[in-house]
């Protein structure tokens, strides 16, 4: 029995050591000496494996260097949770399946870090479609804190845009001080949810503060194919403008955009609530 004991602390050693040196973590150094995971995605190192050891304790270490054949069965379809990863190329990616994506499409690409990439000038690549609003402090509404992330991104290092609260903003009383008065004529396109083409970001800005329903769809010139999108199953309706109640934001964007943008929220919920 005294051995059995002995034997279950020597186990339990190990295990509480690893998770009483998650806090010292804080960083890894920038060598790259790629270790497999037996999730089987490839981290930049030893190190960098530990820390997402951390955040689900289930992993552990495969193999020394890059993941081999397992990754060729690559997932063509995420979910909309956002739990950003950032990669060892300095991007981040909404979820740790955008990742396996990016992986599979370029191998040299892994998993840096849970969360945000801090101190990049590369701006996340994309953001799942989920919609839980929040207001940023411009006074506009952003689908969810990942397309919040992606504009303050975009504005550069001296933006002051940062989160106001979660939840949309009250359109009541918008900042309009917020928006620009003028634009450089600098050509970097960016596609509105509305179909137009904006010729770029503060152009976009300056046409659209004061309608939060109008987000960036995406950079570059808007396609025929930009209307056509995943939206989530969840209802969260919204009031268009033609009093046609959307099962949410993401829908009526789709219609905003089908209909050259001319639509614009009524009012959260159904068009027919009493208000």
């Amino acid at each position: 029995m005294t051995t059995f004991m002995t034997l279950i602390a020597l186990i339990a050693l190990p295990l509480t050591a690893a998770a009483t040196g998650c806090a010292e973590l804080v960083s890894c150094p920038p060598d790259y000496s790629p270790v497999c995971g037996t999730n089987g995605i490839t981290y930049t190192s030893a190190c960098a494996l530990k820390r997402a050891m951390c955040v689900d304790p289930s992993l552990s270490q495969h193999g020394e260097g890059a993941c081999g054949t397992p990754l060729k069965i690559c997932p063509t379809v995420c979910t909309y949770l956002y739990a950003p990863q950032c990669g060892s190329n300095g991007m981040t990616y909404a979820n740790e399946c955008e990742l396996r994506k990016a992986h599979c499409a370029n191998p040299t690409i892994a998993l840096h870090h849970a969360g945000r990439c801090e101190g990049s000038t590369k701006c996340p690549s994309m953001c799942t479609m989920e919609y839980r609003p929040v207001c940023g402090s411009d006074n506009r509404t952003y689908s969810n804190r990942c397309k919040l992330e992606v504009a303050r991104c975009r504005m550069g290092q001296a933006s002051s845009l940062q989160l106001a609260h979660d939840g949309a903003c009250n359109d009541v009383h918008r900042d309009l001080a917020a928006c620009p008065s003028a634009c450089d004529e600098k050509y970097n396109p960016v596609c509105g949810s509305d179909g137009k083409t904006y010729e770029n970001e503060c152009s976009f800005r300056k046409a659209t503060c004061g309608d939060s329903s109008v987000t960036i769809a995406h950079d570059g010139a808007c396609t025929e194919a930009t209307c056509n999108r995943a939206c989530p199953r969840i209802y969260l309706p919204v009031c268009g403008s033609n009093n046609i109640t959307y099962s949410n934001m993401c829908l009526f964007e789709i219609a905003n955009c089908m209909h050259g943008g001319r639509l614009h929220v009524q009012r959260h919920g159904n068009c027919d609530d009493e208000l």
